[in-house]
């Protein structure tokens, strides 16, 4: 089928919805549960009586009442995003074990990246990439995907999938 709607279609002919169609679906559901939103609100801390939740403390002072609570905080590893990692001090605070944290699924920055800013935009499709410790002259991953070229480095599904196997194997 051809036309405006052939892309909706397909996708939801393969079972899978669009970021709008998910993020609608999900406004609608929280509005049925009477859900309440806090967006852009920093959270002191969630606040508890016999390891149930009772509340959360905002950073202002306000306590708010509440006896579920979600705190979407984001991970640690990108400042930029507004996320400092207070959500492994909540979890620890609530009485979950927290392993070390590591990164993983990070784009690469280049030390030379003059090369990257002047390609920076650049989406490749069907590239190799190849991780390999050549002192040692092991391979550390191979992937075949799509790569882009950022400002400072290097992204893209076949990047991020890499970086997990580099960070454990230099045991950063």
């Amino acid at each position: 089928r051809k036309g405006k709607d052939s892309k909706k279609t397909e996708r939801l002919l393969s079972g899978k919805l669009t970021p709008a169609q998910s993020k609608k679906a999900l406004e609608k559901e929280l509005k049925k549960q009477k859900v309440n939103i806090l967006l852009n609100t920093s959270i002191k801390e969630v606040l508890t009586c016999n390891n149930i939740v009772t509340g959360i403390k905002l950073e202002n002072g306000k306590n708010l009442e509440c006896d579920k609570c979600i705190i979407a905080t984001g991970g640690k590893s990108y400042h930029l995003t507004g996320s400092t990692g207070d959500g492994y001090k909540f979890a620890k605070k609530l009485g979950h074990t927290i392993i070390d944290i590591k990164p993983s699924l990070v784009p690469l920055v280049c030390y030379e990246n003059t090369l990257c800013k002047e390609l920076q935009g650049l989406s490749l499709k069907n590239v190799k990439i190849s991780f390999e410790d050549i002192s040692k002259n092991k391979n550390i991953y191979n992937d075949f995907g799509e790569m882009l070229f950022t400002h400072f480095g290097v992204s893209g599904p076949t990047i991020l999938s890499g970086s997990a196997h580099l960070v454990r194997y230099k045991n950063i």
